[in-house]
């Protein structure tokens, strides 16, 4: 709290259309806070403001939802949204902004930074899909903000070597896992035989968007490598996106037709990730830091995934799963045949994955750690927070 007050922060991103890892962190963060110490509300550009959609889902958490349409940031529209942006910071005394995104990182910094306010911005991937004007505008826009969080040790390299961001304004702050929520559990008989899996069946799973950064194509020609190998293996891929289509028209044509089941988006991964024997998710570029490999960690299953973005600081190589070179079917292969035939290292490494979860990555730790940063930068002490 700053003098007595409740410090009051105001997110804001660039859209929020659901299941997205950086939506459920705001949602998180702003309905985590203490109470008694802070106010959030969340601004969005573009949003889904259908009846029972994820907006209503914030208003439902007891979070402020406050709608900004912005398109494009030079355009008259843009303006004139900036003149209502500076109005609702003012009227609601916001003592800090938070941004994430592009937009959100320039346009919502600069008016912010006009009002007077503290801007933290929030880097949760490598950037590695930005563009050269986008990197352009957030070299400028960085001398408006007063922190930056970066969501691991390796984004925060990335962005002090492409865009200069120094050292002493970054603080890297890890994602946090709901551990009462995912916690080690056995399969569920009833969810097993709806899914026309036996329960001897080896279950290979990830949990990702299907877009051609999360190469799934790795993974298939892994487990088609694995799959004369392996009597009774079945592979768990939980997710929607660009790119599905192509991958199960690929998996068809490879003879994986029976063994890949396609699940599109679902919320209750905690009701899947149990079936798994082993984790996978071997993204090629920009990935941040993973939610669903912590929370495969946090449920007790061994992770396999590329040396890409935050990876290797979530799972601990040869401990609580194996880190492999992005693009390498091979070795993605070779682990999943160890793990299917070594059982006791497959259980050893799960109970270790939870362990640290329990350890590094809790959600209350995760939602003290960025109160601790908020009362850092309102009160301008000076005073830095313990980042691990």
């Amino acid at each position: 709290m700053k003098n007595g007050k409740k410090i009051n922060i105001l997110y804001i991103i660039d859209e929020l259309m659901g299941g997205g890892g950086t939506e459920n962190h705001i949602y998180i963060l702003a309905s985590g806070l203490d109470k008694k110490k802070f106010t959030a509300s969340i601004c969005y550009f573009h949003g889904d403001e259908r009846e029972n959609g994820f907006i209503e889902h914030g208003r439902g958490l007891g979070i402020e939802m406050i709608g900004l349409p912005v398109d494009r940031i030079y355009s008259v529209e843009a303006l004139r949204q900036a003149w209502r942006l500076r109005k609702i910071i003012k009227e609601r005394d916001i003592d800090i902004v938070q941004t994430f995104h592009f937009k959100s990182d320039t346009y919502g910094a600069l008016v912010s930074k006009l009002t007077g306010r503290k801007v933290i911005s929030s880097r949760r991937d490598m950037g590695d899909l930005k563009k050269r004007r986008q990197i352009f505008l957030n070299k400028i826009a960085n001398r408006w903000i007063s922190r930056h969080i970066m969501v691991c040790d390796a984004v925060g390299k990335r962005f002090h070597e492409m865009e200069g961001i120094p050292d002493d304004s970054m603080v890297t702050l890890y994602n946090g896992v709901d551990l009462s929520r995912f916690s080690p559990v056995k399969r569920r008989r009833e969810r097993v035989e709806a899914l026309g899996i036996s329960e001897g069946d080896f279950i290979v799973g990830t949990v990702a968007s299907f877009r051609p950064e999360k190469a799934y194509h790795i993974l298939f020609q892994a487990i088609k490598e694995v799959s004369g190998s392996i009597d009774n293996l079945k592979v768990l891929a939980l997710g929607d996106g660009p790119t599905r289509i192509e991958n199960q028209d690929w998996c068809r044509a490879n003879g994986l037709d029976g063994i890949v089941k396609f699940m599109g988006h679902i919320d209750e991964i905690e009701e899947c990730v149990p079936l798994m024997d082993v984790f996978c998710l071997v993204p090629n570029k920009n990935e941040g830091f993973s939610n669903s490999i912590l929370e495969a960690m946090a449920m007790g299953k061994p992770v396999i995934a590329t040396n890409v973005g935050g990876n290797a600081e979530a799972v601990v190589h040869g401990e609580t799963g194996f880190i492999i070179p992005p693009n390498d079917p091979q070795a993605l292969a070779k682990l999943i045949l160890k793990l299917y035939t070594d059982r006791e290292t497959r259980l050893k490494m799960g109970k270790k994955a939870r362990e640290r979860a329990e350890e590094v990555f809790p959600l209350k730790l995760m939602v003290k750690k960025h109160e601790d940063l908020y009362e850092e930068v309102s009160n301008g002490t000076g005073k830095r927070i313990k980042e691990r």
